[in-house]
């Protein structure tokens, strides 16, 4: 079943749901079970030049850069609690375009874990990531050729998931859409996680109903 998930790199709740996402798979050895697709979504496509993330919201939101930098912080804390790493006041809000390119390509070419390391770059590492040299040294790293940035390779993937989301009514991420199905959005608790998948696995009988066991009989074994 896919999981397809739309997420832009700078949301640091997108970064926290995908890794609840993660844990939840795995909780209920679920890998073979969930194949998670990203797809791509610019919370600020007209960002044109980089800028300090407290600077941008302070301006977005006609708010004291002193406040808003508390504020990141407190995200920055709930991240911790998932196991990861924030510096979100010190990090740099950018266009995640090229990004998101990267992103594509790398999965392309066997490397899913791509998404992680950009999340990495913006929120722990602080780096501009629509600075060429940040793509391209997370793209070596992961033993990918960075030619790709100068052609048109990806583009179209990136525009078309954007297009799709506005078709489904999606303007805010983190979006989970399972097989077309089922959806829900947000940075849900981590037991909410574990309960929607289980549910699902349940739904589609990959997981036996409750105060059923698995039987065998004289055809084979089953879970009803």
């Amino acid at each position: 079943m896919n999981i397809e998930v739309w997420s832009d790199i700078g949301c640091p709740f997108c970064y926290i749901a995908d890794t609840r996402l993660k844990k939840a798979i795995a909780a209920l050895n679920a890998e073979d079970i969930f194949t998670v697709v990203m797809r791509s979504f610019e919370l600020n496509p007209d960002v044109k030049e980089p800028e300090s993330c407290v600077s941008h919201y302070a301006k977005a939101y006609n708010a004291a850069p002193e406040k808003v930098a508390a504020n990141l912080r407190k995200i920055g804390q709930t991240a911790a609690e998932d196991g990861l790493t924030f510096h979100y006041d010190r990090a740099i809000c950018a266009n995640t375009f090229n990004a998101h390119r990267l992103a594509k390509y790398a999965e392309a070419n066997g490397r899913p874990e791509m998404m992680d390391r950009l999340f990495e770059a913006y929120f722990r590492d602080c780096l501009d990531v629509s600075d060429r040299n940040v793509l391209e040294s997370l793209a070596r790293k992961e033993g990918l050729d960075t030619a790709f940035l100068d052609t048109d390779l990806y583009i179209k993937e990136v525009q078309e998931d954007e297009l799709d989301a506005r078709r489904m009514g999606i303007y805010a991420v983190p979006y989970f859409v399972i097989n077309r199905e089922y959806t829900f959005d947000g940075a849900m608790p981590q037991q909410f996680f574990n309960n929607v998948l289980l549910g699902v696995m349940k739904r589609s009988g990959l997981v036996p109903p409750e105060g059923k066991g698995v039987t065998c009989g004289p055809n084979g074994c089953t879970f009803r």
